[in-house]
């Protein structure tokens, strides 16, 4: 059984992770702007130049198409760095997943927008921001949503201290501008809890 000590320590090194990650992201927020916003265009008409004029009549308009942001709904990593991720995007995108600039993997979601990535290299230890982006037809879809993961070295727990125990890695979700709640996806206990 952890020690009070211990627990604390573990919760307190996830709240500064979680503090740490929020004031970088909002140190280095991005224009929400997104080039998913889609233009609607009326069709020409082919009606001969002479031809009378139809009658108004009011129609609703077609609504514009919502581009599907590429999202996580589970991230697991064992203490040896080896991953599993999950998530959400459009229907049979190309869902391209990040850690931090580099391009880690590519996945296509299925019918239900549905996709699951296992990297093929275990994830070094250190922290580390994965992403997503997604591309369905010509349009591109960059996450709103971020993982922030810490991966901690072999023999140390998430503080950078010595251990005989296995330590779990830290998953925190959190918005890439730095709004809202952050979702604990795996949090910062030992592998064999």
């Amino acid at each position: 059984m952890l020690q009070r000590p211990l627990i604390a320590g573990l919760i307190g090194v996830g709240l500064v992770a979680v503090g740490t990650t929020l004031a970088w992201m909002h140190l280095h927020q991005q224009d929400s702007a997104d080039a998913s916003s889609a233009a609607v265009v009326a069709p020409a008409s082919t009606a001969p130049a002479n031809a009378p004029a139809a009658p108004s009549q009011a129609r609703p308009s077609a609504p514009a198409a919502v581009a599907i942001k590429p999202s996580f709904d589970v991230v697991r990593i064992n203490p040896q760095g080896d991953a599993v991720m999950a998530g959400r995007a459009a229907p049979n995108a190309q869902v391209q997943i990040y850690d931090g600039q580099r391009r880690i993997g590519d996945v296509v979601a299925d019918n239900r927008g549905e996709w699951v990535f296992v990297p093929n290299d275990p994830l070094p230890p250190g922290a580390r921001e994965l992403s997503l982006s997604s591309r369905l037809g010509t349009g591109d879809t960059r996450s709103e949503q971020v993982v922030v993961l810490v991966v901690p070295e072999r023999g140390r727990d998430l503080a950078g201290r010595p251990t005989t125990e296995a330590t779990q890695p830290l998953a925190v979700a959190t918005l890439r501008d730095g709004t809202g709640a952050s979702t604990l996806l795996q949090g910062p206990a030992r592998a064999g809890d």
